[in-house]
């Protein structure tokens, strides 16, 4: 495949188009101007700007300060004014602030900080919730200068079919005064309807433009298509309702043969827990967990986000296509067995990582269901390739694996396609079936709910006798009890927790104590769960292996034996061998080698067991004939509990009895437990059992926490800036590390790129190379005291991971740690550098992905990356010990994202350590150009959600009438005409998307003032239906005039297109002279394999490429993304940059500035009128 980007355009509409464009100063500037200037305020002075109180002698120079950041910052600012309490979070903007829950019970972690260190986006009281609304009704006040003049109708072309519900005593209005339209006192409401008629079928399409008297302009996109009933199957694929999804309940599912037979066991909990049905799902408003309803709370809780998992699926439920083969087209070594066959489905909707929608594709699903006819009951499995090269690396496709058996009896064949079949996905069920046997099995209701005000586990300063060297007193204080609980100490009801942030030392407590029961006793019998295998893994080789290596040496008779459980589908190669040659259990005669479950006689005489919380089910089900081992082990011990949801450490809680020692480990602050269903969030199933417990015990006085404060990974300027913000108890650092001279601790580094959409991930060159430059530069500066070069790069997306390591690995840095943070957990390194890719160009856009093909909007968050999860942000920042080294753009992280407060705070320490790069580079700057930012969203608008690419399926056809006449609803998506950003990119009208809002692009930069609206220039326009009324660009913005003037080729777009001068992220500048664009069509000759003249051409579903305008060659070359696009519009003809036959060349793409030319297809000349942002 042929990836190329467009360089030159040869616009569609010949010699005379744009040639309405002037070149002459801005009309709206010059309004501006003139509402501006008062009056001399001084000698000479004639220029006087009311906001920032500054006079100017000539007008070039308020026309300058106009567009400083200072005084746009200044426009939505409130600031002049003096406030008590903190500044209200940046990313509300519609003055819908909320009390913070969390902290009128206390259990906010910035309950009780100052308000420098109180970084909640929720109000601290009903006082700072007061200001905080008084300070958005001031800002209103100021933005309330900006009221909507009029609304009209743009395109001459449909206008007879289109007409406005007002002025009601006008016949067919196609303009209103905005004063009509007024629907509160405060001018921030407005209700209008658009009417059509028709007594022919076609499609028909309109725009309604809001003019609030100054540059941009709102439009609402319209469209209509009247056909006949009879039509329908040509145009349209049958609306398809997924309410529910496929199951034994309601299909006949052929299911893809495994290559080992199904587990008994499995299949029995599959049977006793059905997936869940909504309407049995009853919970009271004021629900609460309590002891007497713990078990129905949690079944209930499962079933909410088993709901909520297989909703956000239906987004990708519809009909598509299927593409069959033999061998994998992309590596042909993957060729189909026993009679199956590879598919590639096109799906409905994209996969991204941003998506919650995306993220439970790649983790918990592995089957995909086919129906090859709707009317049957009959549903085949498919498996979801799992292999690197075929795994969800395409964002509108994945491949597949049908069995014999769909093949056989669909009659399929290779390299054929079929372009109707249903598709959905199917959840895998298991994980939800182990929580709820597990809950099921669980009698130790204490360790659910520890009794209260019980006597202190740990004795006091006064009381510490123990010298103990592998410990400090906190650790030994925990050690000494778990060791003595039952026996030399008095046993305490309950659980008891260990809550150890980052480098206190959890597992080398846990790892101590274990190894001090194991040399104690052989009696003592030890479960160990952790919630990841790496950490189980981590135990064994770094501690335990080691300990009874050195006591078998020793003590020849020494005998402890330990089990190491795993899933029975892990690959045995992915272990470390010395595990797998002394711990772990196979199936006998099996090739390859295959875990196996442990049996009674394998766990009975084992002093400690090792598996994770999922593989613990096989001890809670090990049951033969009377024989269990519930009640063998003394000791149950839990690490990684704030990772792990409740219900999954319930599991290996099913062991205990009344005097089992159990002991939970963790950091509730860092990575948390994902719940995707909002409800079970509001009953705060997110909770992990540590942190649920902590609060409990903190509140009834259960006296079993033991919190670790001593830190020994990281230098104390990190330490201290971590634990002032996110842990409330100070953190005292007990190692000193060496300074790099020429690094401050903390550092950060401005880079505004451009993230791009690639496939499913997100990629930032700009920080790729800024990265490898500063990696580059602190392994030339290495210090020796610090040892062997130990650097990590972290950032929150793989692709982002594999173009920085290839790039390290060009120039001999390969032993770089490069790496997203779930990758990291538990390790530590020198030096962390952080890119954190994403900018404001992407996720500053309207959202229009939550809504699913049969039209219902999910409650579908979207993932940042370090902007929005803080508990991976605190991780990453954790993982380094003397360097923290940041690339990103400020704008961004400081405002937008759940993370936005601490990236404030980090820029502040980083300037008040003069370790904020580029030198100059201020926060309050940043804030400035944030302040100036928010003037582009509409204040009375929802909160923005990141723009997703997705695949329309055929619209439904509507039904036709002799005589129809619609109304169509103002609720439709406003969009916005503004300056131009050197490209008309266009994006797909959305038809579903009622519920979306617009937003305001540009700043209010005067007070009000008689000027001219945009639609002045119309005069007292009449209702007559031959009104010309067109939108022509001048200097740089889109205006309404009144005439004969030509249309830019904006207008000769498709129907199914809108533009959207926010599209473009990258900055552009396209005032060439003649010689430059004569050397672009030079290039085609000099260089014909690099450039070439093609014609673009569209198709319906919103894919793009080009074929040679020669017509040497029929090839497609496909323009992969509307960036690459430019101004392009379908048959134009253009100059095209070969990029490469892949598109994994991303450099490429960077290396070349985007040039947009207009060339006259007969007069030969240039059109600069096309600013670049």
């Amino acid at each position: 495949m042929t990836i190329a980007e467009v360089i030159a355009v040869r616009e569609g509409g010949g010699a005379n188009a744009g040639s309405s464009v002037s070149n002459s100063q801005p009309a709206q500037d010059e309004r501006q101007v003139r509402s501006m200037s008062i009056g001399p305020k001084g000698a000479g002075s004639q220029f006087f700007c009311s906001y920032c109180k500054k006079s100017w002698d000539e007008k070039w120079q308020l026309e300058q300060h106009l567009k400083a950041p200072d005084h746009l910052a200044k426009i939505n600012s409130d600031r002049e004014k003096k406030w008590e309490h903190r500044d209200p979070p940046p990313g509300v903007t519609n003055g819908d602030y909320k009390i913070c829950k969390l902290d009128l019970s206390g259990k906010c972690r910035y309950s009780g900080k100052s308000d420098e260190d109180n970084i909640c986006d929720f109000a601290h009281g009903e006082d700072e919730l007061k200001e905080w609304k008084e300070r958005h009704k001031y800002r209103m006040m100021k933005m309330k200068k900006r009221k909507l003049k009029r609304i009209g109708l743009l395109y001459d072309e449909h206008r007879q079919h289109f007409y406005l519900s007002r002025p009601v005593d006008e016949e067919r209005p196609q303009i209103c005064p905005g004063s009509r339209l007024v629907g509160n006192s405060e001018w921030t409401t407005y209700s209008f309807e658009v009417f059509f008629t028709s007594e022919v079928l076609g499609g028909f399409h309109q725009w309604v433009v809001l003019d609030f008297g100054k540059n941009p302009a709102l439009y609402v996109p319209l469209q209509m298509k009247i056909g006949s009933e009879d039509l329908t199957p040509r145009f349209s694929t049958p609306a398809v309702s997924f309410m529910e999804p496929w199951n034994t309940n309601n299909s006949v599912i052929v299911e893809y043969p495994e290559r080992y037979p199904k587990d008994p066991f499995y299949l029995s909990l599959k049977e006793k827990y059905p997936p869940p049905v909504p309407c049995e799902i009853v919970l009271e408003e004021k629900h609460q967990m309590k002891p007497d309803n713990v078990k129905d709370h949690y079944h209930k809780m499962l079933y909410l986000e088993e709901l909520a998992c297989n909703d956000r699926l239906k987004k990708f439920s519809g009909w598509t296509k299927l593409e069959l083969f033999d061998s994998s087209s992309d590596n042909f070594y993957y060729r189909a067995q026993c009679g199956e066959l590879y598919a590639k489905i096109s799906l409905t909707d994209s996969l991204l990582e941003d998506s919650e929608a995306s993220q439970i594709v790649a983790s918990n699903v592995r089957f995909a269901l086919i129906k090859f006819d709707r009317a049957s009951e009959k549903v085949y499995q498919a498996k979801i390739l799992t292999e690197k090269d075929l795994d969800l690396r395409m964002a509108d496709s994945l491949y597949v694996i049908l069995g014999m058996q769909c093949v056989q009896e669909q009659k399929l064949e290779p390299n054929k396609s079929l372009n109707k079949v249903l598709v959905q996905f199917q959840l895998e069920r298991i994980p939800f079936c182990e929580m709820h046997f597990g809950v099921d099995n669980l009698t130790e209701m204490k360790l659910i709910f520890p009794p209260p005000n019980m006597v202190p586990r740990f004795p006091g300063k006064e009381e510490r006798r123990e010298e103990c060297t592998e410990m400090n007193p906190h650790q030994a204080n925990v050690s000494k009890y778990i060791i003595g609980a039952g026996k030399s100490l008095p046993f305490v009801p309950g659980p008891t927790l260990i809550i150890g942030p980052f480098g206190t030392g959890k597992t080398q407590t846990l790892a101590l104590t274990i190894i001090k029961l194991l040399d104690q006793s052989p009696n003592n019998k030890i479960l160990v769960c952790t919630h990841s295998n790496s950490a189980a893994d981590w135990l064994i080789t770094y501690y335990l292996h080691p300990f009874l290596i050195r006591k078998k040496e020793e003590q020849s008779w020494y005998n402890r034996k330990l089990l190491r459980v795993y899933a029975t589908i892990k690959s045995p190669d992915s272990v470390n061998k010395v595990i797998t040659d002394n711990y772990a259990i196979f199936e006998e005669g099996v090739v390859p080698r295959t875990f196996r479950k442990p049996t009674h006689q394998d766990v009975i005489g084992c002093n400690i067991v090792i598996a994770t919380l999922a593989t613990s089910i096989h001890l809670v089900a090990l049951q033969e004939g009377h024989k269990t081992v519930k009640g063998y082990f003394e000791y149950i011990i839990i690490d990684e509990a704030g990772q792990a949801l409740e219900t999954e450490a319930i599991i290996p809680l099913g062991l205990a009895i009344e005097n089992t020692v159990v002991v939970l480990a963790g950091d509730h602050i860092q990575m948390r437990p994902k719940v995707y269903s909002e409800m079970a969030r509001n009953f705060n199933f997110h909770i992990s059992m540590l942190e649920r417990e902590f609060h409990w015990c903190k509140r009834w006085r259960c006296q079993n926490t033991c919190f670790l404060t001593y830190n020994y990974r990281m230098v104390k300027e990190i330490l201290d800036f971590i634990a002032r913000y996110h842990y409330q108890s100070p953190l005292v650092a007990k190692v000193d590390h060496y300074r790099h001279h020429d690094y401050h601790p903390m550092s950060f580094l401005t880079v505004k790129g451009n993230d791009q959409l690639i496939g499913t991930s997100y990629i930032n060159m700009a920080e790729v190379n800024a990265i490898v430059q500063e990696v580059q530069k602190l392994a030339r500066r290495w210090p020796h005291q610090w040892k062997d070069l130990d650097i990590a790069v972290l950032t929150p997306y793989r692709l982002q991971v594999d173009q920085i390591r290839n790039k390290l690995r060009a120039v001999g840095l390969g032993k770089v740690n490069v790496e997203s943070v779930q990758h990291v957990q538990g390790k530590q390194f020198r030096a962390v550098f952080i890119s954190t890719v994403r900018t404001r160009n992407t996720l500053n856009k309207a959202q229009i992905t939550a809504i699913s093909n049969s039209g219902q909007a999910h409650n579908e968050q979207y993932y940042y990356g370090f902007l929005s999860d803080e508990g991976e942000l605190i991780t990453a920042f954790t993982r380094c010990q003397c360097l923290l080294y940041v690339v990103g753009d400020p704008i961004a992280l400081c405002s937008v994202g759940d993370c936005h407060g601490t990236w404030e705070k980090y820029i502040k320490e980083c300037q008040e350590n003069y370790s904020l790069f580029p030198i100059g580079t201020t926060l309050q700057s940043i804030k400035q150009e944030i302040e100036a930012a928010k003037q582009q969203l509409n204040p009375f608008a929802s909160s923005f959600q990141p723009i997703e690419r997705r695949i329309e399926e055929p619209k439904q056809v509507q039904e036709p009438a002799k005589e129809s006449s619609h109304i169509l609803s103002h609720r439709r998506c406003p969009r916005f005409i503004s300056h131009t950003t050197g490209s008309e990119d266009k994006e797909k009208t959305d038809e579903k998307n009622d519920d979306d809002f617009g937003k305001y692009l540009e700043p209010v930069d005067q007070p009000p003032a008689g000027d001219d609206s945009l639609l002045n220039q119309t005069d007292a326009l009449p209702s007559s239906t031959d009104i010309n009324f067109h939108m022509v660009e001048r200097d740089g913005g889109i205006y309404l005039v009144r005439g004969n003037a030509n249309r830019p080729n904006l207008q000769s777009a498709r129907d199914n297109e809108v533009y959207d001068s926010d599209e473009d992220a990258e900055v552009r500048e396209t005032n060439l002279n003649q010689d430059e664009t004569d050397d672009w069509l030079q290039k085609t000759v000099e260089h014909p394999e690099q450039y070439k003249i093609c014609v673009v051409r569209f198709e319906p579903t919103g894919r793009v490429y080009a074929v040679l305008a020669d017509g040497s060659s029929t090839e497609e070359i496909v323009i992969s993304s509307k960036r690459r696009r430019e101004r392009a519009l379908d048959g134009d003809k253009v100059v095209m940059h070969m990029l490469s036959e892949t598109e994994g060349d991303y450099e490429t793409l960077l290396k070349h500035k985007l040039m947009i030319v207009n060339l006259q297809s007969s007069m030969g000349k240039l059109n600069t009128s096309w600013k670049g942002l």
